[in-house]
Order: structure tokens, then sequence, then C-alpha cells
């Protein structure tokens, strides 16, 4: 009997249009089984991702949760239903544009998701739940209310914290050592920690529209870098260390007036980068 509901299960969170229908004809069928009641987490993830509906949820709303995207942006959501443990399946999430403020404690149980978007939502604080989802690699939280940023996702590749009020950034974040791309622009940063030069895989950093009066020398380190945005802070200088970041095609210094009329030397440390001044 359990292994026949365990093969039923296993229908049930399939992608499969077919495979959920068998399951919810065998679970129909069963004496004694309320058809609402085991189906009554689909339902309400449903009507929180996709969009309302009322009456008996069916095998293709239900194969549309098991996939792996699911786009949930701009529904005014102010919280998600813990059920949402249950989609085991999900790599892709985009909740661009709620009202989030938290997350449910379930959250920790996607553990194949790979790419999350939450930008456009409330959140003050980091959400915790994150710190579990191991696999993640793409992470975008821009245009919240962020003014503290912590967390050891060491597998993320791209981070996006532009549009929040950050004012500084903990050495932790060096345990990034997989990140390739980090988007800071508009906060309220006025310095950067030495460990930022831990970034070993780092290939574009965007600092614009913030208040950084000098970078540190770890910046030298950061041999991969590509593209670098300093655009509109407070920088009193160049950045000697700049000079080492050979591998640079592209660098904004635009809105630093302090540093203007130094264009010639910045061009003669790196000549084949593109520069904005």
């Amino acid at each position: 009997m359990q292994e026949n509901i365990n093969k039923v299960h296993q229908l049930l969170c399939s992608p499969e249009d077919a495979n959920v229908r068998i399951a919810l004809k065998v679970i129909d069928s069963l004496p004694g089984v309320d058809f609402d009641e085991v189906t009554k987490d689909y339902k309400e993830l449903y009507q929180s991702l996709i969009c309302r509906c009322y009456g008996k949820i069916n095998a293709a709303n239900i194969a549309v949760l098991n996939r792996s995207q699911i786009d949930a942006s701009g529904k005014n959501l102010e919280i998600l239903p813990d059920s949402i443990g249950r989609l085991m399946h999900l790599k892709e999430l985009n909740l661009r544009g709620n009202l989030l403020v938290t997350l449910p404690e379930s959250f920790g149980k996607l553990k194949n998701l790979r790419k999350l978007n939450l930008a456009f939502n409330r959140f003050a604080t980091f959400p915790k739940r994150l710190e579990k989802l191991e696999q993640l690699e793409e992470l975008c939280l821009a245009s919240n209310q962020l003014t503290y940023f912590k967390n050891e996702l060491k597998n993320l590749k791209t981070l996006d914290l532009s549009y929040n009020q950050l004012n500084f950034l903990p050495e932790e974040i060096m345990n990034l050592s997989n990140l390739q791309e980090l988007w800071l622009g508009n906060n309220q940063l006025n310095a950067i920690p030495e460990a930022l030069g831990g970034l070993k895989h780092l290939r574009s950093l965007n600092l614009s529209y913030n208040k950084i009066v000098s970078l540190p020398e770890s910046i030298r380190y950061l041999q991969s870098l590509r593209e670098l945005d300093l655009s509109y802070n407070q920088l009193i200088a160049v950045p000697e260390p700049l000079k080492e970041l050979q591998n640079l095609y592209s660098l904004n210094l635009n809105g630093n007036p302090a540093i203007t009329k130094m264009k010639g030397r910045i061009k003669n440390w790196l000549p084949h980068c593109n520069l904005y001044l």
C-alpha cells in the first residue's frame, strides 16, 4: 500500500500533464481520501504564483507548478505560501515586483534553485532562508530596502544588490569565491573592504552612484575583471591599483570631478581599455 502511495506521489510531482492526470485519477478513486485535502497545497500555490482559480485544480495546473521555471512577477504578493517548499523541480523563480518582506521557512527546501529574482520588493534585511540554497548561482535583490548584506552562498556567480541602502560591505564578501558579476550601484557605500580583492573570478563590477572616495589596494588582485563602473562617486584621486588591471576593456569614471584632468595618465596605464571620463 505504501509503495503505491509513493508511486502516486511521484506522479503527482511530475512536470508532465499525463503523469499528474494518472495520479489525480487514482487519488479521486481511493475510498476515504479527500481529493481537495490532498491537492490543497497545489491549489494554494497555483492561486499565489500563477493565477486565481476556483473549483478543483486540474492536472495541467499542477504540472505547471512542477516545472523548472515559474514567473510570479508583479502579482502584489505580500506573503508566499509555506507549501512552496514542495516545488522540488524549481530551478528559476521570478518574484520581481511584489510586496514581500520575508520568505517562508520552507523556501530553504528549494535545493535545486539556480536563479532567483527578488527585485522590487520590500526586503529590509537579507532573507535568511536563502542561506540554505547552496546551488543558487544568480540572485537579484535590486530595488529593495537593504541596509546590510551578509551571506555565504559560495556558488553564486551573479549578485545584484543595486538600488538599496547599503552603507558598507562586510569582510565576508570574500566568501563568494565564484562570483563573476557584482552589481552595487545606487547605494550609500563610502568605502570598499580589502576583502573584495579575494573575488578572483570577478569579471564585472558596478559601484556607480555611491559615495566612494578611494579603492582598496587589493583591487589589483581582480585580474579577471573586464568591466568596472565607478561613475558618480567622490573619488579624490586616480586609484593607482587600477594600472594593474590590464584585462579591463571598460572603465567608467564619469561624474568624479576631482579626477577629470587625469585622463591621460589613465590612458597610459590602460592603453587597451575603453575609458569614460
